[in-house]
């Protein structure tokens, strides 16, 4: 708590000044913490004092909240550009952050308890900087770091606006930011020396160097081999130690083949409710769920599938979650892996089952796309609609995965990396495909929404290329249905995952 006093004040967050009449006063609560390095070591104790600012009152004490955090699909593509082009890794952290942010309104917080000034037991703190808690916080330092990197010579990504690049003198670097971490890849030493030197002059920052951890996952490079690897075995490890789930079996697929759930399944009975009180259903959903996100598209399908009965689980719900753990057990060490062999140009695959949810009877899109041979972004979502055939059901999911790799080309565009044209997407449905070259059976898809033939102009247009792959070859089918053991990781090995 000392620490944390003497940087507010090294920082000259607040004044001390008489509360104004009428003033609302925001009030501030310690926060402690214990940090913890990537191999799950402890490493120290934390305090931060932040302020109450649910008490805060909109248009009085603050304006804006939002704030950008980058995406973890940019993360991923950053590191498959650095594999594919040898850019080196390297983390920076900023110092206090939101302390580096001047206040655009008129904030009044209480002395923070236990530092009292002796002689101004009356006074009040006028904040001069945001601090962490207040409802503009996250939103000033987000506007003072984009400042920041625009006066450095930056060019902002409209795709993602947290991720930035600078080419000059021949060298480039590439970064992405979350809040205030910053995850950078640069051509050369001298190159990170000087990006680290140049935001060092303006804020003060922590140098992480070639840490392996971001945002929980461990970040792998091999120059030599030139390969980056992500994988999180210390954060699956702590899921399995919070939740003691040790004592679940191994399972070797996130689902078994044929399962079935819906909503009947759900408690009916008293002693059904009671039977799932103390089973905490979606505090682990919810861990899993931030696992796939990252670094496991294995789970996509299974988060997707148990994410629809979280608000009254049943014991079947239970019984399937503690299956997809037994299988994380199994797999602690699976991650993507990408190469500067393999080819940079996304390329996707897609596929789409037929009306496989019990309760909607919607279908299910899933959709992966890969760079320098691994995995850079993947979906598992139910469709808004129900499909009157399995082709309508492959051509919404088509025109879905045609919108993300729009998006991807318009990223790759923004930071200066070039790409193949047209994008290649890889389906099994010729029927699906045939609809978006022509519009000879327009009888039966005449009631499809308009926005889902938005993909005949891109094919159109020649942005993108629709190829069939058969079946057994198609990587997405990992995205729609449970499979089988041999099946499952041999498409796992088509992604270069395990």
């Amino acid at each position: 708590m000392q620490v944390e006093m003497e940087t507010l004040k090294a920082k000259h967050t607040w004044d001390l000044v008489k509360p104004p009449p009428g003033a609302n006063i925001m009030d501030s609560m310690w926060v402690y913490d214990i940090k913890w390095d990537g191999e799950g070591n402890r490493i120290k104790d934390k305090a931060r004092l932040v302020g109450k600012g649910y008490t805060q009152q909109l248009g009085i004490d603050y304006n804006e909240t939002w704030a950008g955090v980058t995406r973890l699909e940019s993360v991923r593509m950053t590191a498959a550009i650095a594999a594919t082009l040898d850019l080196k890794l390297w983390r920076i952290d900023f110092v206090g952050a939101y302390l580096n942010s001047l206040t655009k309104e008129d904030v009044y917080m209480k002395q923070p308890e236990g530092f009292v000034e002796p002689g101004f037991e009356d006074y009040v703190c006028k904040l001069v900087h945001t601090i962490y808690g207040t409802m503009q916080g996250a939103h000033d330092w987000y506007e003072t770091l984009t400042d920041t990197y625009n006066e450095l010579g930056y060019i902002t990504s409209r795709a993602d606006p947290c991720v930035r690049y600078k080419r000059e003198n021949g060298d480039y670097t590439l970064t992405d930011t979350c809040t205030d971490d910053v995850f950078g890849a640069s051509t050369t030493d001298e190159e990170i020396k000087r990006r680290k030197h140049e935001m060092g002059k303006k804020w003060e920052i922590k140098d992480v160097g070639k840490s392996e951890y971001f945002l929980g996952m461990r970040v792998q490079q091999d120059l030599g081999v030139g390969t980056i690897r992500l994988t999180q075995r210390p954060y699956w490890e702590h899921v399995i130690n919070r939740f003691d789930l040790g004592h679940i079996p191994l399972r070797n697929t996130p689902l078994p083949v044929g399962i079935l759930l819906d909503t009947n399944m759900s408690p009916k009975t008293e002693s059904e409710t009671k039977e799932m009180v103390n089973k905490p259903y979606r505090p682990v959903l919810g861990s899993v769920m931030w696992g796939q996100l990252a670094t496991r598209p294995d789970l996509s399908f299974a988060v997707s599938l148990l994410s629809r009965f979280q608000a009254n689980p049943g014991i079947e719900h239970w019984k399937a979650l503690m299956h997809v753990i037994g299988y994380i057990k199994n797999t602690l060490d699976y991650g993507l892996t990408y190469s500067r062999t393999e080819e940079l140009s996304p390329l996707a695959f897609v596929d789409s089952d037929y009306g496989g949810c019990r309760d909607t009877r919607r279908s299910t899109s899933g959709y992966v796309f890969t760079m320098a041979g691994g995995a850079v972004t993947w979906s598992s979502k139910r469709q808004a609609t129900v499909a009157l055939s399995t082709v309508e059901a492959e051509y919404v999911a088509m025109s879905r995965c045609a919108q993300q790799m729009i998006w991807m080309h318009s990223w790759l565009d923004e930071v200066g990396i070039e790409y193949n044209l047209p994008g290649v997407i890889k389906g099994d449905s010729r029927g699906a495909i045939a609809l978006t070259k022509n519009t000879k059976d327009h009888g039966k898809v005449k009631h499809i929404d308009i926005r889902h033939h938005y993909i005949r102009e891109l094919v159109k247009s020649g942005k993108i290329e629709l190829d069939q792959v058969s079946s057994a070859e198609n990587i997405a089918d990992l995205f729609t249905k449970p499979l089988g053991r041999d099946h499952h990781h041999r498409l796992l090995a088509g992604l270069n995952f395990r």
